[in-house]
């Protein structure tokens, strides 16, 4: 049955304001759905931190119970997807001798444990992935360095890290639920690989997933992940923030954004419909679309200028490639005027990116939603891992650029040449890394 196969997986999505339990396999590199639940979170986490176990304990066995009568099959053991401001990223580099006449397997798991043995990590901070950039051999960038010969390895890594009390007490409520973890991913990166392709990646995107409580942010150029983080600010700020300015309360601040909502004045203002709003005393007031947009607008600008800023500290707007884009996902992004307002403020493409390649069978109809990128992009990062298949969607022990053609000795002259072009974009990428980090 499809549940004995080997990369058949269950993954959780604990947000906000939901968890959202998907069991499902990798096929073909499309992520196939076979059993979905959902649950609500009712407060129990608060910006992706869990601050009520027992009410979390209670929500994931909801959605796993509904995932489980869906697929048909006992589930037992889960991925889990991590996020909350608390995750941060270094980039560090390792170096090592080679040993014999040409670099192995074991050399380049060496060079990152190396990479990591040398990160100045806080007590109170774990790595949770070790995601490699770049290798040199002797003084040149290789994409893959097995079987090439030199006499020292050296590899900048891209170093996920949490804090490890948030990290433990997601774990107890897993626990309590009676399952088993069997890997933890950070939010940011799921967004990142549920909603790019390969083509996408080599181009550099910049993936904002909007949530309910949180925004992760992940920035991958040339296949080198550069950029991974997290802020505390989504959907449920920008209610707030309606609600405080309208002195109505949140719930009917939610109710009128999602039905009236748009982060545009500009699009608001050529059907300016009127909207009847109630405060707390009961009184009645009219306003108009137009206010209502320009609040949002606020609230949105907000959120992007932040973003913004925090990559322009690091520098890695600068180093995008014009044909780069802004992914823009997550529950929050579907409002209309969003994607607008994230190209003006950017001054780069920008567009609402559901899933990408979903089976056609299964339960694509359900997760084809911008609302649940990251669970699929769970899903993918976790099989794609087990099989093997995209070395780019690792842990510590295989390489970002596996899945790319390796460098042989005896390649015809086409092949050099397609070779040298990618050696040279990843010696360009390289030496920004090592300049700004």
């Amino acid at each position: 049955m499809e549940a004995n196969k080997t990369n058949f997986k269950t993954v959780l999505d604990i947000g906000s304001s939901k968890i959202t339990a998907i069991v499902g396999s990798l096929e073909n590199s499309q992520v196939k759905v076979s059993g979905f639940g959902e649950a609500e979170t009712n407060f129990s986490v608060s910006k992706g931190i869990v601050n009520n176990i027992e009410e979390v304990v209670h929500s994931i066995r909801k959605a796993v119970e509904q995932a489980r009568l869906t697929v048909g099959q006992p589930i037992d053991r889960v991925v889990v997807g991590i996020s909350g401001s608390h995750i941060d990223y270094i980039n560090n580099d390792g170096r090592v001798s080679i040993t014999s006449d040409e670099v192995t397997q074991n050399d380049k798991n060496r060079v990152i444990k190396s990479a990591e043995y040398t990160t100045k990590l806080q007590s109170e901070r774990t790595i949770l992935h070790t995601l490699p950039q770049v290798f040199n051999i002797d003084g040149q960038q290789i994409i893959n360095p097995v079987g090439m010969s030199g006499l020292r390895l050296d590899v900048q890594v891209h170093l996920v890290t949490a804090l490890k009390l948030p990290l433990k007490n997601l774990h107890r409520c897993i626990e309590k639920s009676g399952l088993i973890v069997d890997e933890t991913v950070a939010n940011p990166l799921a967004a990142l690989y549920g909603t790019t392709t390969t083509r996408d990646r080599e181009n550099g995107t910049i993936v904002i997933d909007i949530g309910a409580g949180v925004t992760d942010i992940c920035v991958v150029i040339r296949q080198a992940i550069v950029f991974t983080g997290v802020i505390d600010y989504g959907g449920d700020d920008v209610s707030q923030n309606i609600a405080n300015t309208l002195k109505i309360s949140y719930e009917h601040a939610e109710e009128i954004k999602k039905q009236y909502g748009c982060a545009s004045v500009s699009i608001a203002s050529e059907a300016d419909t009127p909207i009847s709003i109630r405060r707390p005393s009961g009184d009645m007031r009219t306003i108009y679309r137009s206010e209502l947009a320009t609040i949002i607008m606020d609230s949105y600008a907000e959120l992007f200028n932040k973003i913004y800023k925090k990559l322009s500290d690091k520098r890695v707007l600068d180093f995008l490639g014009i044909t780069s884009m802004i992914h823009l996902t997550g529950g929050a992004t579907m409002i209309e005027g969003c994607a607008k307002l994230a190209e003006e403020i950017f001054s780069r493409s920008s567009t609402i990116i559901r899933p990408v390649e979903l089976h056609e069978k299964g339960w694509r109809d359900l997760v084809d939603s911008c609302n649940y990128a990251t669970t699929v992009g769970l899903l993918r990062f976790s099989s794609a891992n087990q099989m093997k298949k995209y070395s780019d969607l690792t842990s510590s022990t295989t390489m970002i650029y596996d899945h790319r053609k390796s460098i042989q000795v005896d390649e015809s002259d086409n092949e050099k040449k397609a070779n040298d072009n990618k050696v040279g974009k990843i010696d360009k990428v390289w030496k920004w890394i090592k300049d700004n980090w």
